[in-house]
């Protein structure tokens, strides 16, 4: 029997404690989804490298023109893919740093209500972030876990940093 199943049995005290011990697990294992979730982001950031990369070979004429084209690239064709490949690179590391952010948050029981607007813009990532999302919403949202961020942030104060 698990040390939850065996607390349930007993009296207010016991059953607060298999309540904490159910939301410590739990807490543990968003935040260990969320360095997952971090990897895969940190992951597809490094994919528009591939367009900046082609900016930079459209810009420095490396490809070859076809025998038909009479002149060669204009040069707001390389920037163009420069920029957006800049663009997207820094929006998916931004996404990845601010998982990593929340994992860590949750492991620290800090920052709450930032940790509950992540996981309202991880739902956007049909299927698994939504999973992750509403877990870490419904999680959050319990009243043991409110109390347990607020003790948390009673006993550190947040100009202590993270």
């Amino acid at each position: 029997m698990s040390k939850i199943g065996a607390m349930e049995g007993g009296d207010k005290g016991s059953l607060e404690a298999a309540q904490s011990l159910r939301d410590a697990d739990h807490l543990r294992l968003l935040s260990i989804f969320y360095l997952l979730s971090g990897a895969v982001s940190l992951l597809f950031a490094l994919l528009p490298l591939v367009y900046i990369g082609l900016g930079v070979f459209f810009l420095n004429g490396t490809f070859p023109s076809s025998p038909s084209a009479k002149a060669p690239q204009p040069e707001w064709f390389g920037w163009l893919f420069v920029a957006f490949g800049a663009a997207a690179f820094v929006s998916f590391a931004s996404v990845a740093t601010v998982k990593f952010f929340v994992a860590h948050f949750l492991r620290k029981r800090r920052h709450r209500v930032f940790c509950l607007v992540v996981a309202a813009l991880t739902c956007l990532g049909i299927p698994y972030g939504t999973v992750l999302g509403v877990c870490t919403i419904l999680v959050l949202e319990r009243k043991s876990v409110v109390a347990e961020f607020a003790r948390t942030a009673a006993v550190a104060p947040s100009s202590a940093g993270p």
